[in-house]
């Protein structure tokens, strides 16, 4: 059997709540799977550009 290397999960409308706010449970979450060698990766289908300010 396989074990899981890394976990990646999108943000609006999956991670994020309905105010746009990363639940605290998450954190606590990272921190466990980090502590058992799962990496975790928050994903984005926005372009770069669109997420900077100059």
């Amino acid at each position: 059997m396989r074990s899981v290397k890394l976990i990646a999960t999108d943000m609006d409308e999956t991670l994020l709540t309905s105010d746009k706010h990363v639940p605290e449970e998450f954190y606590k979450l990272v921190s466990q799977l980090d502590h058992v060698g799962v990496v975790t990766a928050i994903a984005s289908g926005r372009p770069l550009y669109g997420h900077c300010t100059h």
